[in-house]
């Protein structure tokens, strides 16, 4: 029942993006008798992602004023849009290779997942907050990693219903068959030979992250427990990147590709703040295109001004928040806030930092690669893809055909923003889920300059097949053998994951904390510091500040 469940769920994510998107044509007075091309792929198959976004950000809109417990009524309304241009929708082979096969496949993790860790340390307490009430002024002061405030947190409290949170790992795993779904279309939808080629060497990287030293995992995208979201970011940062590289390498610019490319910038901002480094491919990009189409700087970003009013919503949110406009940058901080302790946002980086092993200018290169090292996945996942880069290389060299027709620039350009996102990745959280998305930058590398397969690949009968197979091994890998096995066993059976019994006690200051570890699950009184916070009331507005 799980598998159909979610594929129901996979659908209906999908089917909410084809109405955000038709009323987007429709407010833009396009004709809609047209099919729709974004970066040259048709626009469903970014529907999840697009619904995804809008979801999120309508969320943290929403709860400025409201808690988003009250929000579950705008599902049906964007559902019963569909009706509009229905008969243009057709179920097409890649419909059922998307839409029912991916899901189904991947659906099967659902069968012995569980709650990460930090779910229960505030994740889970978190997206409680959103749902029970509207916008706290000061929530970092609760407990500070609050203020990290990603967009996954407003996706999952929209999504979750009930005592069952199995549809917050749907969610996630919504993320990765759009991932796989976008590969599938890069393969078989394209004529581009870098978007093309590039899909099919991360398939052949995701592939080998099973096997190696220790069992396998070499960085790639893997399917995390409840509570955690890095491949989330990491899927959308990729598909950013993939596109924008294309257009920069290809020379096109086109309005909705500009659209679409921002939508993906900001959705990689708002997921992680590291996703901000998307802002320098984004700016070059910018440039480029004011450039072709003879603009200035400003007529180009009046091209998308409903995602610059989404920006600016999003950073009242923090302000209201954090006290900053980017949590973790100090310098947006404004200590005149009662409710902004200074210095907290700095040390709030330094911690996360510390946790990860990350390296400081003027560290010993030498003892800190000794220490980080010490963590045997950090080593494991290093040796493996070395190793796999070593197989891509000569699956390169012996099947496929290369050129060298990419301009310098644009190729010192990419050279440099790729070591500038393992710069960032070293100093700032060095551990391997948060470096997926760079070691996919670095599979870009490697089948950049592919131009097609050499003869000997004709001794592949059919390439469609061939490739076809690939991505189902690729996908059909992401989930356990725990959970295959379980699914066996629990077929017929409904999946529930359930919150566990915490026995809590009072605290001299403000609230209550578990009397067993530090995690709060879901109790919005829980809080593992701050005895001396004070909370107060202005109109609908919960204020916590220091006494």
């Amino acid at each position: 029942m799980t598998l159909i469940y979610f594929v129901i769920f996979y659908n209906l994510i999908f089917l909410i993006g084809r109405s955000i998107s038709i009323l987007y044509i429709r407010a833009t007075n396009k004709d809609t008798t047209q099919k729709i091309y974004i970066c040259g792929y048709d626009i469903s198959i970014f529907y999840p992602i697009i619904c995804l976004f809008f979801v999120g950000n309508l969320s943290q809109i929403f709860n400025i004023f409201f808690p988003l417990k009250y929000i579950i009524f705008i599902i049906p309304v964007l559902l019963l849009v569909n009706f509009i241009d229905l008969r243009r929708y057709k179920f097409s082979l890649d419909f059922w290779i998307v839409n029912i096969i991916f899901p189904l496949i991947i659906s099967v993790s659902s069968f012995g997942q569980g709650f990460h860790y930090d779910a229960g340390l505030y994740h889970l307490n978190h997206q409680q907050w959103l749902t029970e009430s509207n916008i706290v002024i000061g929530l970092t002061n609760i407990y500070f990693p609050f203020g990290w405030s990603s967009i996954y947190e407003y996706i999952s409290a929209f999504f979750q219903i009930g005592d069952n949170y199995i549809l917050l790992h749907f969610v996630n795993l919504t993320f990765i068959v759009q991932f796989f779904s976008f590969l599938y279309k890069s393969i078989y939808g394209q004529k581009d030979s870098f978007l093309k080629f590039t899909s099919i060497f991360i398939l052949f990287y995701g592939i080998l992250d099973n096997f190696g030293v220790d069992g396998g995992r070499n960085g790639f995208i893997y399917i995390q427990s409840i509570g955690k979201f890095d491949n989330a970011f990491a899927i959308v940062f990729t598909i950013f990147n993939l596109l924008i590289i294309n257009q920069i390498i290809t020379n096109v610019y086109k309005k909705n590709d500009l659209v679409f490319l921002t939508l993906l910038a900001l959705f990689t901002f708002q997921l992680k703040l590291t996703g901000g480094i998307a802002i320098y491919a984004y700016l070059f990009y910018l440039f480029l295109y004011k450039t072709d189409k003879n603009l200035k700087i400003y007529d180009v970003f009046k091209l998308t001004p409903g995602l610059n009013v989404i920006l600016i919503f999003w950073l009242i949110k923090n302000f209201f928040n954090t006290g900053c406009l980017v949590f973790g940058i100090e310098f947006t901080c404004f200590n005149s806030t009662p409710w902004y302790e200074s210095g907290l946002s700095t040390l709030a980086v330094s911690d996360t930092s510390k946790f990860n092993l990350a390296y400081s200018f003027g560290d010993n290169v030498n003892f800190w690669f000794s220490d980080w090292s010490e963590k045997s996945i950090n080593i494991t996942t290093l040796v493996n893809f070395a190793i796999s880069i070593l197989v891509l290389t000569f699956i390169k060299f012996l099947f496929y055909k290369t050129t060298k027709n990419l301009d310098t620039k644009v190729y010192l350009a990419i050279l440099m923003y790729m070591f500038l996102n393992i710069l960032i990745w070293i100093m700032g959280a060095p551990d391997p889920r948060f470096g997926s998305a760079m070691f996919l930058l670095l599979i870009f590398l490697l089948s950049i300059n592919i131009s097609g397969e050499k003869k000997i690949f004709t001794l592949i009968e059919t390439k469609f097949k061939f490739y076809l197979l690939t991505v189902l091994i690729c996908i059909g890998l992401m989930p356990r053998i725990q959970s295959y096995t379980a699914a066996v066993i629990d077929f017929n059976s409904a999946v529930n994951i359930s919150l566990p019994v915490v026995e809590y006690k009072e605290e001299s200051g403000w609230g209550v904390r578990p009397i067993s570890g530090d995690q709060c699950w879901v109790n919005l009184e829980c809080t593992k510091f701050n005895d001396d916070l004070l909370q107060k009331k202005l109109f609908i507005f919960n204020i916590f500040l220091y006494d």
